[in-house]
């Protein structure tokens, strides 16, 4: 690796050693966290102005791409750190598929039971699967 690189991984980690409870963990990003979460939420169930404004929409929007870049920035920052991909990814993926099967059950039992959603969601190919059927799956709210 370049000099420029070691020092920049040098100077990474050193940022996230000095500035954590536990190490790994930046607490000003948790207060960028809370304002998307709360942006999200706002435009969801807060009337933001008039209409014609479209606020709402505007919060809702933000307070995504804050999210992501969030998200993104940490990713970037532990794989910078650790490169191992493999472990990680068997993380991400431990983490995210359970919930999302309770999610895919929950959401099915509660709201009606769709087989074609229910199994679109459970494979991941429910933009996919809207597209081919005729009326689509209507979702409640937007």
């Amino acid at each position: 690796m370049t000099a420029t690189v070691v020092s920049l991984r040098a100077r990474l980690a050193g940022f996230f050693r000095s500035h954590d409870r536990k190490a790994g963990h930046l607490l000003e990003l948790d207060g960028v966290r809370a304002c998307s979460i709360f942006l999200v939420l706002a435009s969801h169930l807060l009337p933001l102005g008039p209409s014609v404004l479209l606020l709402n929409e505007t919060a809702g929007l933000m307070g995504m791409s804050l999210f992501f870049c969030l998200s993104g920035f940490l990713i970037t920052s532990f794989l910078w750190l650790r490169p191992a991909v493999k472990p990680f990814l068997i993380r991400r993926v431990a983490r995210i598929v359970p919930l999302l099967y309770l999610y895919a059950v929950l959401t099915t039992l509660v709201l009606s039971w769709r087989p074609e959603a229910f199994w679109s969601i459970l494979t991941f190919t429910l933009n996919y699967n809207d597209a081919a059927f005729d009326r689509g799956v209507q979702w409640i709210g937007h």
